[in-house]
């Protein structure tokens, strides 16, 4: 290699070290308008993708320093500077595979389908969570993105399921499969569970927690009567969340004590609503009528609310007939929720519901819902007669006694699973004590029925055992996730008890216990605050959604990951915008071989001006940056200038 060649090798390595020490600062002011929780960015409404490039340059330049000023000086005048979706998408991408290739090392997984509307478009949207045990014994719930509506067909859910599992072993860990009813209509449900388990054998179905019964029954509601009776009551939960401060005023104005504000469980809105019919009535009239101040939209709301809604008897009795169920469906709930593992007291729990709910199917117990709704609305007029002069009545006992039938039908089609898991009382902490002196037997062999080709049995037996006796038990909690955190660090000691630790990452993993009760922040949680509040739309929302949801697993990747995160995002940047070269350096060999390369392409001058333009980003000099994404060739992964990782944990501290 000649003089020229080497001043021209060293100079293009000491850009490339600039580049990527330059895209840290990009990638880490990208980070920080992705994950931000309040920063008005998130909620502006903006009609070209410009305005979000102009904040973020913004960002780079309120913390540069001179150095970073002259390199972003040369980046706008060649227009090369970083495009600000481009970084939050390829930040998103490594995120995915870092969380991916944790749910690949897992024991089993869970799969998690839940619909909710996106408060941008207010359309619905399906988000997919698997729920895991990673290697340190923790419990995982993962949020995997954001898909379209695509209705309640069993076949079409499946597709989706299949293409989003299609990276992972499902067939060998693919443990458990839960749907909202909204995802997944009540008809479809059994057709897609059964589809499901001709991929993943082990994948029985079980009902999430992530909502309360109320609102799974509600969302599924078949029961109409000219409107659907759930999307009107809707409506009012919708309206009291926009206007609160509005309708606390009015509220407080017309009845002298505070309103009603905390209604986004079904069964307290339905109780609402109906124990405060006249008060509603009052307070929406009010708004409607006499504040002629508020805008033609609040008003117009407020009087649909009271005509269309209040005043019609077909919504005044049945919410009155949903009111006498749903509270005692709650309660059942969360009853179910903290005897997850007791399944006896469980079925006991739905066998109590439903013959409350059948005792509700008297002539008596109509007689009552209709003539108090009578009290509270106008009587059914004619049009609701299906013949002339008949009874109305006739027609709405027979509304009334099919809805607290389908009720029933829905209850017990989605806690069918429960047969399926009656080995769960064999880490039931309230019977250790019994199960020392009589050992469950019959609770294993239900679990070599669903499970058993996962274990040594024999072994599991025995590690059973030891452990009812108190080996490998924290005695100061009851939880199962503090019991495979103990276990899981006992693995490394000779005492350890190997199928004993897989049980309990399978009964952690089936998700039969609220992620609730053992995170504080679960993943259904984050993704209803990242759809309540972003008003972003298309790609960019589902990068920044993945990012804003896992923030803490993304924290985790800056600052702990032994290879370096910026490097990684900086990689799947450069390739996405086809500018390598000026984030990888090159031997003398590889220097040569590009230069040989060049030689059927131009002149000797062309070369010299090709290898000074390599730094420069189109032009100009640019400065070494760092990306994440998928891990690169291994070809040019050698390449890679490790970061500084002080530096890089420093940049995202700075925030």
């Amino acid at each position: 290699m000649g003089k020229k060649s080497r001043k021209l090798l060293k100079k293009h390595n000491a850009q490339v070290r600039e580049n990527r020490k330059q895209m840290k600062r990009f990638i880490a002011c990208a980070t920080f308008l992705g994950t931000c929780h309040s920063l008005a960015f998130r909620y502006i409404n903006v009609r070209n993708d410009h305005s979000y490039d102009d904040q973020f340059k913004s960002l780079c330049k309120l913390i540069s320093n001179p150095t970073a000023d002259e390199y972003m000086k040369k980046l706008e005048e060649s227009d090369s500077f970083p495009k600000f979706d481009d970084l939050i998408a390829c930040t998103s991408e490594a995120l995915l595979s870092e969380i991916k290739a944790e749910i690949r090392k897992a024991p089993y997984f869970s799969l998690k389908i839940d619909e909710g509307q996106d408060a941008s478009s207010w359309n619905w949207k399906r988000s997919i969570m698997v729920r895991y045990v990673d290697d340190s014994g923790s419990i995982q719930e993962r949020f995997l993105g954001f898909h379209d509506d695509e209705g309640q067909d069993a076949q079409a859910e499946f597709e989706l399921i299949r293409d989003q599992m299609s990276d992972f072993d499902c067939e060998a860990k693919l443990v458990a499969q839960s749907y909202d009813s909204r995802a997944v209509s009540m008809k479809e449900l059994n057709v897609l569970t059964l589809k499901v388990k001709e991929m993943a054998p082990h994948a029985i179905f079980v009902n999430s927690y992530s909502h309360s019964l109320s609102t799974v029954l509600s969302d599924g509601d078949p029961y109409h009567l000219g409107t659907d009776f759930f999307c009107d009551l809707m409506e009012f939960k919708s309206f009291v969340s926009e206007y609160s401060r509005l309708f606390s005023n009015a509220w407080t104005e017309m009845n002298g004590h505070p309103a009603p504000l905390d209604v986004d469980i079904v069964s307290v809105l339905l109780s609402e609503i109906a124990d405060n019919y006249h008060q509603f009535y009052d307070t929406l009239n009010h708004i409607g009528n006499d504040m002629d101040w508020l805008s033609l939209d609040i008003t117009h709301k407020a009087n649909t609310l009271v005509s269309q809604h209040l005043e019609d008897f077909g919504f005044a009795f049945q919410l009155l007939t949903y009111n006498q169920v749903f509270p005692e469906i709650e309660f059942a709930c969360d009853t179910l929720r903290f005897k997850a593992l007791d399944v006896a007291a469980c079925k006991a729990c739905i066998e109590e519901l439903i013959q409350h709910i059948q005792s509700k199917k008297s002539d008596s117990a109509f007689d009552i819902i209709y003539q108090r709704a009578e009290t509270l609305a106008h009587h059914p007029c004619e049009s609701l007669m299906s013949m002339p002069n008949e009874d109305p009545r006739v027609n709405f006992k027979a509304l009334y006694h099919n809805a607290l039938e389908v009720l029933t039908s829905h209850i017990q089609n989605r806690y069918a699973h429960l047969d399926d898991l009656k080995f769960l009382e064999l880490l039931d902490p309230a019977k250790f004590s019994a199960m020392n002196i009589h050992f469950p037997t019959n609770a294993l062999e239900d679990l070599a029925k669903v499970y058993g080709d996962l274990f040594d049995m024999d072994r599991l037996g025995e590690d059973l055992k030891a452990f009812y006796a108190g080996k490998g038990r924290q005695q100061d909690s009851d939880k199962l996730c503090d019991w495979i955190q103990f276990i899981r660090f006992q693995q490394n000691h000779k005492e350890s008890l190997p199928e004993l630790y897989k049980l309990m990452c399978l009964v952690a993993t089936i998700g039969v216990i609220s992620a609730g009760m053992e995170e504080e922040n679960p993943c259904m949680k984050r993704i209803q605050d990242f759809v309540k509040e972003t008003r972003i739309q298309g790609q960019l929302q589902q990068n920044m959604a993945v990012m804003f949801i896992e923030e803490e697993q993304l924290r985790i990747c800056e600052e702990l990951r032994k290879y370096c995160w910026y490097d990684k995002v900086t990689n799947l940047w450069a390739k996405k915008t086809k500018r390598e070269d000026e984030f990888i350096t090159k031997t003398s060999a590889e220097w040569s071989k590009d230069q040989a390369k060049r030689k059927h392409t131009g002149t000797e001058e062309s070369q010299d001006s090709s290898a000074t333009k390599q730094g420069a980003g189109k032009g100009v000099e640019t400065q070494e940056m760092e990306v994440v994404g998928t891990e690169p060739p291994e070809d040019q992964m050698r390449h890679v200038i490790q970061s500084d990782a002080e530096e890089a944990v420093q940049l995202s501290r700075d925030f």
